[in-house]
């Protein structure tokens, strides 16, 4: 009796990190790409680790860049105000992995040219309810 509930033990935990391996590699390899506007051209996706990544794209000749506000509320991102006067953009956040990682994007606007959208992301992972995340 001992041996089989160990056994069901040992395979609960390896089907778990199986999934959650599997769940974390998926996110991986799509990582941005919802933050790129359908029919986009010369996409670049860099990153910086897990907790930043930087987008840049020319946007289609249907959408400009005061229209990607659409495109983001779409994906599942809300509209937030950063006091901050180096980043002159729109930002916007969201909520994944069950509110333990807060994500925010601003886009930068380029005055010179105004059909590239330039993307910056950041990502906060909570571990208590005590830590902030900004």
């Amino acid at each position: 009796m001992r041996r089989m509930m160990l056994a069901l033990a040992l395979a609960a935990v390896c089907a778990s990190t199986l999934i959650c391996g599997a769940g974390m590699l998926l996110t991986w390899v799509s990582d941005g790409r919802d933050l790129v506007a359908p029919g986009a051209t010369a996409v670049q996706i860099s990153g910086r680790g897990t907790t930043h990544l930087h987008v840049v794209y020319t946007l289609p000749p249907n959408l400009r860049l005061h229209s990607l506000s659409q495109h983001f509320e779409q994906q599942g991102w809300r509209r937030i105000t950063i006091n901050n006067f180096d980043r002159p953009g729109p930002a916007f956040a969201r909520l994944t992995w069950f509110g333990t990682v807060r994500e925010v994007i601003v886009v930068n606007p380029r005055p010179a040219t105004r059909d590239t959208a330039d993307i910056s992301l950041a990502r906060c992972f909570r571990v208590a309810g005590w830590v902030a995340c900004f």
